[in-house]
């Protein structure tokens, strides 16, 4: 997606030092979207290659610490909350790690700025978002906005960043199930299959539930028949305050209460009362009752 045209002149706004009174379209067209990128080309990386004399590596970064360079306003921050923070889990194991927490602008801190949208330069008034431009003179208002469609070029390519994907799930599929990526394509593009057609189509091995889950489990842990399985949930629900009051009687509902007339409209009070303030909903404004 490119603006096309050249940088606006009847702002008012002086020429960029940084930039020069003509940074726009690029030398490589005005439809280019990789600028300095089309350099590195293989002819480029052999070339390269043929000066290698002792193998040293050096980085040209820096690590992130609180040190490093930073523009005005932004921050780096790094802590450890607690020691450890979480854990013990595993009535065996008894796992315990470490997390890190971190508050910063990733890859807009230090010495790293990439992507062709980070860096640009407003030509109008504050708040004009059609006159700050960046890379061959886009328009921040154009960019990914969702009043907008895709034009044939950004279709091309978003079309294409799907497919990509696509067809790293057939591989992966393919070899996984021992069937050719043709087999799979046939069955897959974006179906979804219940279990029992799934099976019939060679997509899973078998059907069952979370009982035939704990046997396959017994199995390959070498579990006796006789010995009592333990399960553990990872990671342990958050309860509310609601929930602990309650006491989950919820969560597991038993057959014989199906037929408390007032249990479905309490639970559909405590589902609500436990919904975060300002979380979106999607509820219907009525009950069906299937005698």
């Amino acid at each position: 997606m490119a603006a096309g045209g050249k940088p606006p002149r009847s702002t008012g706004v002086g020429d960029s030092p940084a930039l020069g009174p003509d940074w726009y379209p690029s030398r490589w067209g005005p439809e280019d979207q990789r600028g300095n990128g089309n350099l590195v080309t293989p002819a480029k990386v052999l070339e390269a290659v043929s000066l290698i004399r002792t193998g040293e590596i050096v980085s040209l970064g820096r690590p992130y610490e609180a040190a490093m360079p930073l523009a005005p306003g932004r921050v780096y921050a790094l802590r450890m909350p607690g020691g450890p923070t979480g854990g013990p889990y595993g009535r065996v194991s008894r796992t315990v790690w470490n997390d890190e927490f971190i508050s910063t602008e990733i890859g807009q801190v230090g010495t790293q700025m990439d992507a062709l949208g980070h860096l640009g330069r407003q030509y109008g008034e504050d708040g004009d978002k059609t006159e700050i431009r960046f890379y061959n003179g886009n328009r921040l208002a154009d960019m990914w906005s969702p009043y907008r469609d895709f034009d044939a070029d950004e279709r091309a390519r978003y079309e294409r960043s799907l497919l990509e994907f696509y067809h790293v799930f057939l591989s992966r599929v393919s070899e996984g199930r021992g069937m050719s990526e043709g087999t799979v394509d046939s069955v897959g593009q974006g179906r979804v299959w219940s279990g029992l057609a799934a099976h019939e189509r060679g997509l899973v091995d078998s059907l069952g539930g979370l009982h035939e889950a704990l046997e396959l489990a017994r199995e390959r842990a070498h579990i006796g028949a006789d010995q009592d399985l333990v399960i553990e949930v990872y990671p342990r629900p958050l309860r509310s305050f609601l929930q602990r009051w309650l006491g989950g009687m919820f969560e597991a509902p038993q057959p014989e209460e199906a037929h408390i007339p007032a249990l479905a409209q309490l639970d559909r009070w405590y589902r609500l009362a436990s919904t975060p303030a300002g979380a979106l909903l999607a509820l219907m404004p009525y009950m069906i009752e299937i005698d």
